[in-house]
This record gives C-alpha cells, structure tokens and sequence, in this order.
C-alpha cells in the first residue's frame, strides 16, 4: 500500500514539473513584441552584423511594399494580419542571425508570413522574422539569407 502511494506521489511531482516547464516555455517570450518600438521601417540599412555572412548588404529599397505593410500591421497591432500565419517562434537553428545583443542577452525571434494564407495554396519562402531585441528581418529564400529592415536595440 506504502509503495502505491509513493508511485502516487511520484506521479503528481512529475506532471506538476511538466506542467511547469510547459507553462515557462508558453509565456517566457509572449510579450517581446511590445518592445519593438511602434515606428516606421528605416530607409537605411543598419550596418551588417560580423560574423554572419548570410546576412545581406543590400538597401531596405530591396524589400518588397507588401512586407512592409505586414511588418507596419504587426507593429502596430502586435499581432499578424487576419488570414495571415504569424508569431510562432522562429528557432535561428543554423545561426544565421545574431544570437545575442551587445550587452549578452539571448534574442528570441518570431516568424511572420508576409502573404495572407490560401487553402490549397503554399506559404511560400518568403517571411518576416522577429526578434526581441528590436530587430526585423526579411528573408526571400526560407531563411538562407536575410535583409535587415530595423533594428532599435536601444542599447540592449
């Protein structure tokens, strides 16, 4: 009876623990859209990060009207536009943008589909990307290279 118990016990302990983690992992980067500034994309190109050679030189003149509008909505509203996939967490898993700000903070990015969703239809390559330290990203080509549209660090 004593061993059931236990195994009782050990039981509650392990789910709690899993649902803890679950909980961490859900509202750990929920509310980093509220620190990119609510502003217009820059027409200059910040100066390309060291060490990524993915990244793109090119000028925010190589962005597309309709990523801009997206990134503009998602600015504003927090959120991706209706009908559109957007905020899920983008993983850098190839390290082709910064991992970290000047100051050693880890960057959490989030994706966002710069074309409204069609049944039947595929999403494309194109995205915009996310990041908690003030900086967007548009990729063409499924995350292979990027362009650099803002990046507000304040000195983060």
């Amino acid at each position: 009876m004593r061993a059931k118990q236990n195994n009782t016990k050990l039981w509650s302990v392990l789910i709690l623990t899993l649902g803890l983690i679950v909980a961490f992992f859900i509202f750990n980067g929920s509310d980093f859209i509220s620190s990119i500034p609510n502003n217009k994309i820059e027409t200059q190109l910040a100066e390309p990060v060291t060490g990524h050679a993915s990244l793109s030189n090119e000028t925010t003149d190589s962005i597309p009207d309709y990523v801009r509008k997206t990134f503009n909505f998602i600015i504003k509203h927090g959120d991706a536009p209706h009908g559109y996939y957007g905020g899920r967490t983008f993983q850098n898993r190839e390290k082709r943008l910064p991992l970290k700000t000047p100051r050693g903070q880890a960057i959490h990015y989030r994706e966002w589909d710069v074309h409204p969703r069609r049944d039947g239809v595929d999403r494309g390559a194109e995205r915009l990307v996310t990041g908690s330290d003030g900086s967007a990203w548009f990729t063409a080509n499924h995350y292979q290279s990027f362009f650099l549209i803002e990046r507000n660090t304040h000195g983060k």
